[in-house]
């Protein structure tokens, strides 16, 4: 996660730096100087929404439920005896994102970007391993 979020603050620095360049006369622009600022106020707002909803990812492990926070998305509540086992979703270009899978047959997916605690890892730990059906 801070990596990605280091990655995109060097993308947001470098964009603001070429604006900067291109106000001074250094770089030439065929966009208007109002078009330059808009562009490098929307990268950098959208950098600043990355960065907020990553930092909103969340997973607490409580005595009776487990309390996953996504993105954008309401805290969902699941109770543990309601959790019957575990798989993992890889693939290329995805993290290794653990999944938890519901007595109703439902899914409930950790966030990928996750930082385990020893607590939280040895719950998982815990949990029966089903892997994905081909």
């Amino acid at each position: 996660m801070r990596i990605i979020a280091a990655y995109l603050a060097a993308v947001v620095a470098l964009v603001w730096v070429l604006l900067a360049l291109q106000q001074i006369g250094i770089i030439h622009s065929r966009r208007s100087a109002s078009g330059r600022i808009a562009f490098a106020t929307a990268w950098a707002a959208a950098y600043g929404a990355f960065v907020a909803s990553l930092r909103r990812r969340r997973v607490v492990l409580r005595r009776d439920r487990i309390d996953i926070t996504g993105s954008l998305l309401p805290t969902r509540s699941i109770k543990l005896v309601d959790i019957v086992a575990r798989r993992t979703n890889v693939g290329p270009g995805v993290p290794h994102q653990p999944i938890l899978l519901l007595k109703d047959g439902r899914e409930a997916m950790l966030p990928g970007y996750l930082e385990h605690n020893d607590a939280l890892s040895a719950w998982l730990r815990t949990l029966p391993y089903r892997p994905r059906r081909t």
